[in-house]
Formats: structure tokens, C-alpha cells, sequence
């Protein structure tokens, strides 16, 4: 979605080809994005003449003639493209605005969610679409901004900035840029920023839009402020998109995790989460190596979050021997829960396997996040089979994604005197393409435990950090 300084150049665009258009005709090819209804939008604007457009937030307010106002919102991919000569309906144009010199405005919108509503000069500002929005980011006063985000409490501070009943303009883009250049976690709740942190995040934000309007803007994906024209900001983001690129301040890999959906992008060690130390996630399928990796962490005393442990302890808890007995009445005889037997109905339907593991995995997770609050400023290293698919994917800084070669795995299972087959089975689904992807380090473990040690002493980011 075009930020602040995207919609400020579309609006620099538009000043210097509409003033003075006098319009004749509105071609209008999908009414539901008019809000204010097509009929009168049509009937009310024809005959009338732009005078100028401003910004207010993510909106362009378009001022006409008479006192006539156009509230519109481009969404994810609205554009506006000027034609000089009257030109035919493109492929995902909402409307067309046509002129009497024979010129044309063109609203093109692929996703089809951008807005336009008529309002006038009296009342614009009135109308739910702005009555709403807090203040522009370049006249919001430090005080001021500071006790904003006291009032949003446990908030994080990344979702506070994308807030616009706040502070306005900015999105995902400039919101993973502000907080880097800020080095403050986006997982911080607002609760926890001293006002010097606040202060400085509200510079950085000034500076980072101002630097972006000089640029014209991002284009990610599908921006462009007019026809053929790209943006150029999108060369100096520092984190934004650059997942597993090196930091420009550390050399660290970048992080990219989901908040509320939406991609957040951030140092790990620049902008360390509060309350704890680096958390790294070790995952991967059954006897790669994982147990390897994470006894050598707790060597170098990461406290060691063993989800295996937890789960163990689960079937000890009442409530959750409450929901066996719902689910697996056959796993229990005399009251007492029979692992092999719970392991054997399992094994026969996955089905079962997801409802085992929607009672077993939030007791994991409370369990994990009681250690790392008892352990302030420690490291920690999570060792969880499932941790691609929990929503503990996105605390991890860091994600060690361990595999090993079948015949390695089955070799190691015999070691273990388990049933291979059953073993394996049960493990059959796991992703490893998805594992490649997340991954910060992925380790192949065919030879020793210390050859994957020396794998891990060799990332310059590790050791260079001092977190090894």
C-alpha cells in the first residue's frame, strides 16, 4: 500500500497536469468503489474543474470548483495515469475522468479496493474516512507523540505506527525503517519506551519521510507515482526486504517475522528484544542433528527451552488430562493415560495428530514463555520440532534449521531403539522446502558433533557478535 511519501508525490504528479481541467464526462466501469454512489458522483462533477489536490494521511483530497471535494484512498494498488489524448478503457480501470481538451484521468486499480467519495470543502474533513486520523507526523509535537504511545499500554511499538488514529502516513515499509534506524525492537510494547527513545523515533520518522518524498517514493512491487516512473527509495531501505541480508550496522542477518499479519522486518542484534537476550529457534524433522545443535548452545549458556521437556511434563497437568480423556478415551485404562497407546491411535490418523497437538502445544507454549521470564538478559535456544508452523516462529531472532540425509536419520533412530518406520512416519510431513526458506543457518549434520560445532563457530555473524 503507498505510504506517505508515495501519496505525496502522486499528489506533486497530479498538481501539475489536473489544475484546470474542466471535466465532461465521468466513464465510471465498477460502482461499488464510489462510496458516495455513482449516480450523483456523475451527475454532481461534470461540468466542475480541479483546482488542486492535497494530502491528508494516505488520502488525496481532490478540490473542485463549486466547493466540491473527492476523497479518495488508493488501497493496495490504486493509480492514477494522466492520458493527453482521450484513450479507450484499460484493463482494471475503476473510472475515467474525461476533459473537455480532450485530455483524460485514468483511476486504474488491479485489487479494486481503493475508494473515492464526494463530499465539499465544508464538511470533507468531517466525514468518517478523516474525522478519524490523528496528526501528520511532521506537526506532532514530542510531548505529545511520547503520550500516545503511553496511552497504547502493551501495544507494540510496530503496530502503534501503523496506527493512523495516532499518527498517520506511515506503513509497513517506513515503520520497519523508523524502528531500525531507531534500534528499537518493533516487538516493544509502548508501555516500556522512555521518552528520550520516543523522541528520537519521532525524528527518525521526519527524517526517514522526508528523504522518501525527496525520493519519489518506494516502489515495491507495483507503485510507480505516474506512468513509467519509479520511485527510488526503495534503493536506501535498510531493512525492509532485506531478509537474511547483513545488517549495514552489524553484519547480522536481518529478520523478517509476521506482527499481526503483516511482514516486519528488523535487526536482531541492533534492536534486542526487551526483557530477554537473542532467542535462536533450532528446528527440523526427526534425528537430523537438532539435539547436536542445541547441547552446544547450552555450552555457551543459552538457557535451553526444550518444547520435548514441556510436552512431557503436559501429560501431568489436569487440564490437560481433562482434554485427553475428551479426544482419546482408548489411550486410558483405569483412568491412567497410556503414551503407547495414544502414540498408536496417532499414528493411524493425522487428523488425531492435530488435535493432540492443539491440546499439548499451548502448554508448551505458556511453559516457554515462563523460563525466558525468569531468565531477564539471558540467551535462549528453543528446540522445537514444530516450530515453523508455532507461533513461536516469530519470537526467534534467530532460526537453525538442522536436516540430515534419510540414511543418517535411520541410522540414528536404530541408535535410539525406536521403530523406525512408525518414527518416520509420523514425521513424513514435515517441510523441509519451508525450512530452507525461514532459516538463518541451515545445517546439513552428515559428519560428527564436532564438525556441525565448527559449522556454527564459522558464521562471522555469530561469532563476531560475541553470541557464541
Amino acid at each position: 500500500m503507498p505510504e506517505l511519501p508515495e501519496v505525496e508525490t502522486i499528489v506533486g504528479y497530479l498538481n501539475d497536469v489536473l489544475p484546470g481541467k474542466r471535466i465532461k464526462d465521468i466513464r465510471i466501469f465498477r460502482e461499488k468503489n464510489i462510496l458516495s454512489g455513482a449516480p450523483s458522483f456523475q451527475k454532481e462533477l461534470v461540468g466542475e474543474s480541479f483546482l488542486k489536490v492535497t494530502r491528508r494521511a494516505k488520502f488525496l483530497i481532490f478540490h473542485l470548483t463549486d466547493d466540491k471535494v473527492v476523497i479518495a484512498h488508493l488501497r493496495m494498488e490504486g493509480k492514477y495515469y494522466f492520458e493527453e489524448k482521450d484513450s479507450s478503457q484499460k484493463k482494471h480501470d475503476i473510472l475515467i475522468y474525461d476533459f473537455m481538451d480532450g485530455s483524460c484521468l485514468h483511476y486504474n486499480d488491479v485489487r479494486t479496493f481503493g475508494t473515492l467519495e464526494l463530499s465539499n470543502e465544508k464538511d470533507y474533513l468531517k466525514t468518517p474516512s478523516l474525522s478519524s486520523l490523528g496528526k501528520e507526523p511532521f506537526i506532532i509535537s514530542p510531548e505529545e507523540f511520547f503520550s500516545l504511545l503511553q496511552k497504547k499500554g502493551k501495544h507494540p511499538i510496530k503496530q502503534a505506527l501503523l496506527d493512523q488514529s495516532l499518527i498517520v502516513g506511515i506503513g509497513n515499509i517506513y515503520a520497519s525503517e523508523i524502528l531500525f534506524a531507531s534500534q528499537v525492537n518493533p516487538r516493544t510494547p509502548c508501555k516500556d519506551i522512555p521518552f528520550e527513545k520516543s523522541d528520537l523515533i519521532l525524528k527518525e520518522t521526519k527524517r526517514i519521510l522526508f528523504e522518501a518524498i525527496s525520493q519519489g517514493g518506494s516502489t515495491i512491487r507495483s507503485y510507480h507515482p505516474k506512468e513509467g516512473i519509479s520511485g527510488k527509495m526503495q534503493n536506501e531501505l535498510q531493512v525492509y526486504g532485506q531478509a537474511n541480508k547483513p545488517c549495514s550496522r552489524c553484519k547480522t542477518p536481518i529478520r523478517r517475522i509476521f506482527m499481526n499479519g503483516r511482514s516486519t522486518f528488523y535487526c536482531p542484534l541492533c534492536q534486542k528484544q526487551p526483557g530477554h537476550g537473542i532467542i535462536i529457534g533450532v528446528t527440523g524433522p526427526i534425528a537430523s542433528g537438532k539435539s547436536t545443535v542445541t547441547s552446544y548452545l547450552s555450552e555457551k549458556g543459552f538457557v535451553d527451552l526444550d518444547s520435548d521437556r514441556y510436552a512431557h511434563e503436559s501429560y501431568e497437568d489436569k487440564d490437560v488430562k481433562k482434554e485427553l480423556k475428551a479426544h482419546f478415551p482408548g489411550a486410558f485404562s483405569r483412568g491412567h493415560l497410556d503414551r503407547k497407546k495414544l502414540l498408536s491411535i496417532i499414528s493411524k490418523d493425522e487428523k488425531k495428530t492435530i488435535i493432540l497437538n492443539s491440546i499439548i502445544h499451548p502448554y508448551v507454549y505458556k511453559r516457554t514463555e515462563e523460563e525466558i521470564k525468569k531468565h531477564p538478559e539471558k540467551n535462549f535456544v528453543i528446540d522445537m520440532p514444530l516450530l515453523l508452523t508455532s507461533p513461536f516462529l516469530d519470537r526467534c531472532d534467530f532460526i537453525i534449521g538442522v536436516n540430515a540425509p534419510l540414511e543418517v536419520r535411520k541410522e540414528r533412530l536404530k541408535e535410539r531403539g525406536v521403530d523406525i518406520e512408525k518414527a518416520l512416519k509420523l514425521n513424513s510431513s514435515f517441510p523441509i522446502k519451508e525450512l530452507k526458506k525461514a532459516a538463518t543457518i541451515y545445517l546439513e549434520t552428515t559428519g560428527s558433533k564436532e564438525e556441525s560445532r565448527k559449522i556454527l563457530d564459522s558464521y562471522a555473524f555469530l561469532a563476531g557478535n560475541k553470541i557464541l
